[in-house]
């Protein structure tokens, strides 16, 4: 199983410098993907902006947008997006969409909430349509720049539900999913729900499973860090939530992290995103050292 890990992108103390230690040290490490995601009303920077940044001081790793709220966007724009990327990081990037769950952001945006499922199927199909030169209108020119990778990259869904699996199943390349606590249990539920999904849809193979979890490691606090991090993300959807749900985390020393990266590689997964909850430099060097121990002990 490989192993990602975002940016710190939605911590507060996120400055550029993070942005150019984190992506240059997951270059160098053992990381396969780097990644950010999207909100709109958050005092996180803008994903495609961090994304491009990281792709001009890296090599190897993937880019993953983890994930664009397509519904929220003119496809044509995220076309552009995708494929500037595309051609900035010379065919590493991977592109996660999904429909999202605040409202807020779609507001923000001055678009509709309303049948925003439908939308997400129909805009993926105009999405390779445009990457593979179709205009988009009769009479316009083409939505350049052309993707480096043959029909555009791969698309990624951030589906959890049976509706929005087989949905997911008709178009997409794999799932991005994502267990704020990162139980195994719920890790193995979710890759067994769209492994079945690929079935029910015919695919002869399995999807590309990827998962992730929030996390701290490597420093003082880390458990109150992870704690008011996560409280603070999850402030949108409600008080009890966000006090509620951080007191079920575990995943703020080494044991506990191996426990759960342990039990995504049972799940089956092909990748496992590790989410940090601090911008420390100490987090991603405690987390580069935990991996390197992975791999020599077998």
């Amino acid at each position: 199983m490989d192993i990602g890990i975002a940016l710190p992108f939605m911590c507060r103390e996120y400055t550029r410098e993070s942005t150019l230690t984190w992506a240059r040290l997951a270059d160098e490490g053992p990381f396969s993907t780097v990644s950010s995601g999207e909100r709109i009303s958050y005092h996180n920077q803008d994903m495609w902006v961090t994304l491009a940044a990281a792709a001009a001081v890296t090599e190897r790793v993937r880019l993953l947008a983890n994930v664009s709220v397509l519904p929220a966007h003119p496809v044509p724009l995220v076309a552009k997006q995708a494929a500037t990327l595309d051609v900035l990081s010379e065919g590493r990037f991977t592109l996660g969409v999904g429909v999202g769950g605040r409202e807020h952001d779609y507001r923000s945006l001055d678009a509709s909430f309303e049948r925003r499922h439908q939308r997400l199927d129909d805009q993926v199909a105009e999405l390779r349509r445009l990457w593979c030169g179709e205009p988009p209108f009769d009479g316009a020119d083409p939505v350049g720049p052309a993707p480096v990778q043959s029909g555009g990259p791969p698309i990624v869904a951030a589906a959890i539900g049976p509706k929005s699996l087989a949905r997911a199943a008709r178009w997409a390349d794999g799932i991005t999913g994502f267990s704020v606590s990162g139980a195994p249990a719920e890790l193995a539920h979710s890759a067994g729900a769209a492994r079945a999904a690929w079935q029910e849809a015919g695919h002869a193979q399995p999807p590309l499973l990827s998962s992730g979890c929030f996390y701290t490691l490597g420093i003082a606090e880390a458990e109150s860090e992870l704690k008011q991090f996560t409280s603070d993300y999850l402030a949108i959807f409600g008080a009890q939530i966000a006090e509620n749900v951080p007191k079920t985390l575990t995943n703020f020393d080494a044991d506990a992290l191996n426990r759960t990266l342990d039990g995504a590689e049972e799940a089956g997964l092909d990748e496992f995103i590790l989410v940090p909850g601090a911008s420390d430099v100490a987090v991603i060097e405690s987390t580069i050292e935990l991996i390197q121990k992975r791999l020599t002990t077998g």
